[in-house]
C-alpha cells in the first residue's frame, strides 16, 4: 500500500509539473501570438499604406486596386450599353427583313460577294432568267396592237 501511495504522490509531483509546463507553452503561445497580430499590423499598415513616394511602395495598395476595379466596371458598363445597342439594332434589322422578302433577298446575296462570288453569279443569272421570262410571259398575255388602238367611248 505504501508503495502504492508513493507512486501517487510521484504521479501527482509529475502531473503538476506538467501542468506548469503546459501553463508555461501557453504563455509562450500567446505572447508569441500577440507578437504575430503586432506583426501582421504592422505588415498590414506597411503593405497597404497610402503613400505618393514609390521608393517602397508596393505594387498593389487598396488605391491602384481600387482604381482597376473602378475601370473594370466602367468598362464592364460601357461593353454591356453596347452589347444592348447591338442587340436591339439587330432585332429592328430583324423585323425589317421580316417585312419585306426583297430585303431578305437582297442581304443573302450581299453575304455571296464576299464568300461565293461563284454562287452570286448563278444567283444573279437565275434571277434574270425569272425576270426574262415574266417579261416574256406579261408580253405574250398583252393584247394585241389591234386592240389596243380601239377606243372604249366613254359614258
Amino acid at each position: 500500500y505504501d508503495s502504492l501511495l508513493e507512486a501517487f504522490s510521484q504521479m501527482k509531483k509529475l502531473v503538476s509539473v506538467k501542468e506548469a509546463e503546459n501553463m508555461s507553452r501557453i504563455k509562450e503561445q500567446e505572447e508569441m501570438i500577440e507578437q504575430l497580430q503586432l506583426l501582421f499590423v504592422d505588415i498590414q499598415n506597411h503593405v497597404f499604406r497610402e503613400q505618393e513616394s514609390t521608393k517602397d511602395k508596393p505594387l498593389f495598395t487598396p488605391k491602384v486596386f481600387n482604381d482597376s476595379v473602378l475601370k473594370l466596371e466602367t468598362l464592364l458598363g460601357t461593353l454591356e450599353q453596347n452589347i444592348k445597342y447591338l442587340l436591339k439594332d439587330h432585332e429592328e434589322k430583324h423585323k425589317i427583313l421580316q417585312c419585306s422578302p426583297l430585303l431578305e433577298i437582297e442581304r443573302s446575296l450581299f453575304v455571296y460577294f464576299f464568300i461565293q462570288p461563284r454562287h452570286l453569279s448563278e444567283v444573279m443569272s437565275e434571277l434574270n432568267q425569272k425576270i426574262d421570262s415574266r417579261i416574256a410571259l406579261d408580253e405574250a398575255l398583252s393584247l394585241p396592237s389591234e386592240i389596243k388602238a380601239i377606243k372604249v367611248p366613254e359614258s
